[in-house]
């Protein structure tokens, strides 16, 4: 994906055009849901396979008898880093609620188990807001949340800053190039931590000429360079609270992983 031959092209591909509060794709470049209703999405996160992502845990839920690809084992949404704008989240939820309800009836109304990993659960505790009490309890089991970054995750704090590649090399990957079109992504600005869970005066960025707390972004992304992203900041008003979904819910998460550290 980030091969040097191909990453301006890659990265002029994946940009986003944000105009009177919308992200638009830009000219040419149309996205879509891989597989939606199977598991071809999440199985692997490219086409050739050479990515794996959520193949083994299905490979693992089809061996118990009775789930079946695309019967009762089949993908809600792969969350589009490029789809996050209120319209397209409005239609996206109502996509999903008929997935779910068709789901429901053809296995004979057998409430659904949701797995949601990562930034997914972001979506699901938005998307448990568009449904009234009544609809959950006829349609959900249970919901089980894996890794979610309820809480935000610094690391979307060092793609807005500095560009974020993993654990590519740079002499490969030039991690600016990567920062221009994060940049425009609304689903980044989503993961940035959460006011609710660091102090007013806590500060979690550091540079030479000051720091900054979580109530500061606004003031980081234009003393880096990148004063447009104080209005895409405030497209995400309403979707960043994080309210008890109505369902029963687990968590599971890891231990004894390295996180970032100052």
């Amino acid at each position: 994906m980030y091969a040097p031959e191909a990453i301006n092209c890659w990265v002029d591909n994946m940009l986003l055009n944000f105009t009177d509060s919308t992200f638009v794709n830009r000219e040419g470049v149309e996205t879509r849901v891989n597989d939606f209703g199977g598991t071809g999405g999440v199985d692997t996160i490219d086409k050739n396979g050479y990515y794996p992502y959520f193949k083994a845990m299905a490979d693992g839920i089809e061996d118990i008898p009775g789930y079946q690809r695309g019967f009762n084992l089949r993908l809600l949404l792969t969350i589009s880093v490029t789809l996050q704008t209120h319209h397209t989240g409005k239609s996206t939820w109502l996509t999903s609620k008929v997935l779910i309800e068709d789901t429901y009836r053809i296995t004979g109304k057998r409430k659904i188990n949701l797995i949601a990993h990562s930034m997914g659960n972001l979506y699901l505790l938005q998307f448990f807001k568009t449904v009234s009490s009544s609809w959950k309890k006829q349609y959900i089991k249970r919901y089980i949340a894996i890794s979610g970054v309820f809480g935000g995750s610094v690391k979307s704090i060092r793609a807005l800053v500095s560009g974020e590649i993993e654990s590519i090399p740079r002499v490969f990957v030039d991690p600016d190039e990567v920062r221009s079109f994060q940049r425009t992504f609304q689903s980044i600005y989503w993961l940035l931590p959460k006011k609710q869970l660091w102090g007013k005066h806590e500060e979690i960025v550091f540079t030479p000429e000051r720091n900054y707390t979580v109530y500061d972004f606004g003031k980081l992304l234009e003393d880096a360079g990148f004063p447009i992203g104080k209005d895409i900041l405030k497209t995400l008003e309403g979707t960043t609270d994080i309210k008890d979904p109505g369902v029963d819910v687990y968590c599971i998460h890891g231990s004894n992983i390295e996180t970032a550290s100052q």
